[in-house]
């Protein structure tokens, strides 16, 4: 009962705190004054406030803070476009035309690098929240490693040749 009472206790401190209806607190959010100069808690707190981010440094208005979740919200699909642009561009141009003394071997790992930052930016897009950015960014990429994959296997398939 005793613990049950004082989890109940700092709960509405932290109710209080967030609500910014704190009387030790007088400054309300973000202010230097009361339990805001040295509390663990104050910048959570003061972020709660949608007009309010830490990467910026005068406070922002509410459209800048969207702004700024739209770019986020957003981000694995410009790093996908990114990638499917720097894929197309690895597949015509890391051959033997443009690079007369490249090694096999070298455009095979250049091809798996390649493969595993899609694979990452496949799993960060999967942990988006928006649905659509889910669908598109597993469309996208998965369009981008299947093919590469296989190209990457038709290379192994051919350095072994000939190598034997």
């Amino acid at each position: 009962m005793i613990g049950r009472l004082r989890f109940r206790r700092v709960s509405r401190w932290r109710a209080r705190r967030v609500a910014g209806t704190d009387p030790q607190n007088q400054a309300g959010y973000g202010g230097d004054r009361g339990r805001d100069v040295h509390d663990v808690f104050a910048a959570p707190a003061r972020w709660l406030r949608r007009d309010v981010h830490p990467s910026m440094s005068t406070g922002g208005s509410t459209e800048e803070w969207g702004d700024y979740m739209i770019q986020r919200r957003y981000a694995p699909l410009y790093v996908t476009f990114g990638l499917s642009i720097v894929t197309i561009v690895a597949l015509f141009t890391v051959n033997g035309r443009f690079f007369p003394d490249l090694n096999l071997i070298t455009a095979i790992w250049v091809y798996i690098v390649l493969d595993v930052t899609l694979i990452a930016t496949l799993i960060w897009g999967l942990f988006s929240k928006d649905k659509t950015v889910r669908v598109f960014s597993l469309v996208g990429t998965l369009g981008l490693i299947v093919p590469l994959s296989i190209w990457i296997l038709l290379l192994l398939l051919a350095n072994g040749i000939s190598e034997a």
